[in-house]
């Protein structure tokens, strides 16, 4: 009979908790030296630095019509 080869795919090998939906959620222990504070400040950080580009986006746009707006109805 024909032998069957694991594939890629095959999963029946690896224990359940290293991968997939049913993987193990992290720990919620900040360990010494862990990289958890640096991914919170990250996050802030680009919280942060969207909001400032979004402000600065918006000002480039109202600036010129706020100054077309007073040249035009002088």
């Amino acid at each position: 009979m024909h032998e069957s080869v694991p594939s890629r795919l095959d999963t029946s090998s690896r224990p359940p908790d290293s991968y997939g939906p049913d993987a193990a959620p992290e720990s919620k222990v900040d360990a010494p030296g862990g990289a958890r504070p640096i991914r919170g400040w990250l996050r802030r950080v680009g919280a942060v630095g969207f909001l400032f580009f979004l402000v600065k986006g918006l000002a480039w746009l109202a600036v010129p019509l706020i100054l077309a707006e007073s040249c035009t109805a002088g």
